[in-house]
């Protein structure tokens, strides 16, 4: 290896682009993306809509084509990385093996926040992160029976419509007082829940679960206070946790290395998932342009940008559709895929035209002898599932 490795712990959104910023800014060492899925890496967003719904493939939700690793000679490991030991420049793995680098990128997102209550763990009752996941949640999604969704976020809302779509009776239960309540207005909250109910599906706000019953597998959904609610189906959907613990110190603290920061000692940078209630501040907009602009990264310093997935409103690049059946998209896409501002005039939200952002720079256009792998990398496809 005549320039090292560059090791990305994570095939996520921010994993990828990560390695194919590596081959575009002329990095001819190793690149190698460890994840601990067997699929491609791929868009998370239409799990929950397009995916769940049937009417879109795992390979329609690649971010890459197996070609493109392939061209670029960007290695992908199944494996789940344990341990960094920054001392040594080495990652431990779950098979007990070790691997080396030179340069480090932790891009490990989240995992789902889970519930605390009785008889979760029955069969029957699911958490939606990963296309095996869905895979089975689809498998036990007959027609006629009972789906009750605890959560009414992005995700809760989403798999309410396309169970709905697929002919289950659907209860969304949420312990807030409105649904999407932290990253909406009421008036906004107030349209969806409208929009669902019209579709058919039940929403239930202020409904705090208590426990899930059943005797082999799960039956009811028991609130505080007593209440059952029928459930031949559970899906859960209360929000992400992000995943820090590679990144803390041997004393459990966080890693002092910033987002989009390196250690120089140990060519370590860290990516971390964007809070979700960041979304209202804009922070979204300012993602997609820096992902768009592909801004150099260092031979000597990666400088890494996080992509919006994982964001609030990273849930497809059309933040208002919140599970929406097709033809009812609140908002119409803006230049570059972003959203149009939404504001509501008598009960409808409407949409505003937003000024085009100047196209994103070539980055190799200054560099006088690219790397032969890198030359030709395409710019990142957008992804086709709706």
């Amino acid at each position: 290896m005549t320039e090292g490795r560059a090791l990305v712990v994570g095939a996520s959104h921010a994993g990828v682009q990560v390695a194919a910023g590596l081959r575009q800014q002329g990095w001819s060492g190793e690149v190698v993306v460890v994840g601990d899925e067997p699929a491609l890496p791929y868009h998370r967003p239409p799990l929950s809509k397009a995916y769940l719904a049937g009417t879109s493939s795992l390979q329609d939700l690649a971010l890459r084509k197996a070609e493109f690793y392939a061209k670029h000679d960007i290695r992908l490991v199944q494996s789940t990385v344990t341990q960094v030991d920054r001392a040594a420049q080495q990652v431990g793995l779950n098979d007990g093996t070790t691997m080396g680098y030179t340069h480090l990128a932790l891009c490990t997102g989240g995992r789902v926040r889970t519930l605390d209550v009785s008889g979760i763990d029955l069969p029957g009752v699911f958490y939606l992160r990963t296309f095996a996941d869905v895979e089975s949640i689809r498998a036990l999604a007959a027609s006629g029976s009972h789906a009750v969704i605890v959560g009414g976020g992005y995700v809760g809302l989403e798999t309410a419509a396309s169970l709905r779509a697929l002919g289950l009776d659907v209860t969304v239960l949420e312990a807030a007082e409105r649904v999407l309540e932290r990253v909406t207005a009421p008036e906004v909250s107030a349209f969806y829940e409208r929009v669902h109910r019209d579709a058919g599906v039940v929403i239930r706000t202020g409904a705090q679960v208590s426990a899930m019953a059943g005797d082999q597998r799960v039956r009811e959904v028991v609130l505080r206070g007593g209440e059952r609610i029928p459930a031949d189906l559970v899906v859960v959907g209360v929000g992400l946790v992000p995943n820090t613990e590679l990144a803390a110190g041997e004393d459990g603290r966080r890693d002092t290395v910033r987002q989009g920061e390196a250690d120089r000692s140990a060519a370590l940078v860290l990516v971390r998932p964007v809070r979700p209630q960041a979304a209202d501040r804009g922070v979204e907009s300012r993602l997609r342009r820096a992902c768009a602009e592909r801004r150099p990264l260092s031979r000597s310093r990666l400088h890494l940008l996080l992509p919006p997935a994982g964001t609030a409103t990273g849930r497809g690049l059309r933040e208002p559709t919140a599970g929406l059946p097709e033809g009812q998209a609140a908002d119409q896409p803006g230049p570059r895929g972003r959203p149009s501002p939404a504001r509501i005039c008598r009960g409808r939200i409407l949409t505003t035209p937003v000024p085009r952002l100047p196209g994103p720079p070539d980055a190799l256009a200054d560099r006088p002898r690219p790397c032969p792998r890198t030359a030709s990398i395409p710019k990142e496809p957008p992804c086709r599932a709706p």
